[in-house]
């Protein structure tokens, strides 16, 4: 009797990534950066993540942020913003940063 041949095994195919969020290192509309991070607070506040706006990050930290992809680490936002709305995120960000001069109290 004759064995049946067994078929080989069938690759599944690699689950798809979002996209890689463009590498900011320049500043757009602060102005339209406001609706931007207001954008995140929206999808933050539905994962049950603190707001984005309300890390007390400094004016380096964030360019940081936005130049190495730390945004990035946990969920790809590519898909979701143009390099366009990141500039304008950061220039938002950095404009309200803890060490921005409006954010520096008489000591």
């Amino acid at each position: 009797m004759a064995s049946a041949a067994i078929p080989p095994p069938v690759a599944k195919p690699a689950p798809l990534l979002p996209a890689a969020t463009v590498r900011v290192t320049s500043d757009g509309s602060a102005s339209a950066g406001a609706k931007v991070v207001a954008a995140c607070n929206v999808c933050h506040k539905r994962d049950g993540a603190s707001a984005f706006s309300g890390r007390l990050y400094s004016r380096k930290q964030w360019e940081t942020f936005f130049a190495s992809g730390q945004h990035d680490r946990y969920v790809r936002i590519g898909d979701r913003f143009s390099s366009t709305q990141m500039m304008a995120a950061r220039a938002y960000l950095r404009a309200n940063a803890a060490d921005s001069a409006e954010n520096q109290g008489a000591g």
